[in-house]
């Protein structure tokens, strides 16, 4: 995946949580991350992004 494509998924998660309001949002997020995760099928990878995400947040 390029930046182009990266910067349109982000532009879609965005205009899809925005849609679907305060409290959808973070059903939309959860979903999506079991969705996401299940594609990865791996839980080494997907520890380390849940790591990874929660480092992020922390700054």
């Amino acid at each position: 995946m390029n930046a182009e494509e990266q910067d349109e998924i982000y532009s879609e998660i965005c205009h899809r949580m925005t849609a679907a309001g305060e409290e959808g949002a973070l059903l939309y997020l959860s979903r999506l991350t079991l969705l996401l995760a299940h594609e990865v099928d791996s839980a080494e990878r997907i520890r380390a992004a849940v790591q990874t995400a929660a480092t992020a947040s922390d700054q």
